[in-house]
């Protein structure tokens, strides 16, 4: 956690806890109306810390088609969206499931076994360990087995800066995609 991040979350903790009591005084003193923008002031800080709630909460089917761009994967029937959990600021970190057709399901599987560079890997999350500083503003995929699930991981910076590193992974004979979008 940096330095910058540490005295933001300071000066939101301050503005929070102002806000809140200058919301309550201005309010009893008869001054509804800034006591009333004080309140805003305060509901607009609690939000910036409920963000991630609120993420999970409005994850749409297109979110997650959006999202499987980045992987070179597209779903061609309907899904449902099993389980959508973020986490952590400023790093971003989402965890998804979704219920696929059958259909694509195994399409998709084969295309990563029928992918070029496809290969039995003793390890997962190849691209995030290697860092894809030199690739800017292009998708990189992979493709790999490890263990009993099969894997595309595609690597892209949007807006040249931040990186996204999106997991895909499931497992042979089974119609649920996992993955993981991380944003570092």
């Amino acid at each position: 956690m940096g330095v910058g991040l540490l005295i933001g979350a300071a000066i939101a903790f301050i503005l929070l806890i102002s806000s809140l009591i200058g919301s309550i005084v201005l309010w009893k003193k008869g001054r509804k109306v800034f006591g009333g923008i004080c309140g805003g002031i305060f509901l607009l800080c609690i939000s910036i810390f409920f963000t991630n709630s609120i993420a999970s909460f409005s994850f749409s089917k297109d979110d997650a088609r959006k999202d499987l761009e980045y992987a070179n994967i597209e779903l061609n029937d309907d899904f449902e969206i099993i389980e959508n959990k973020v986490t952590g600021m400023p790093e971003r970190f989402q965890k998804t499931e979704l219920l696929i057709s059958i259909k694509d399901a195994q399409r998709i599987i084969d295309e990563i076994k029928k992918g070029e560079d496809f290969n039995i890997s003793r390890t997962s999350n190849i691209l995030w360990q290697e860092r894809r500083d030199g690739e800017r503003n292009k998708i990189v995929t992979t493709n790999y087995k490890y263990r009993d699930h099969f894997y595309r991981e595609g690597y892209f910076r949007e807006n040249n800066y931040v990186p996204i590193h999106i997991i895909v992974k499931f497992k042979e004979g089974s119609n649920i995609l996992e993955y993981d979008r991380n944003e570092d």
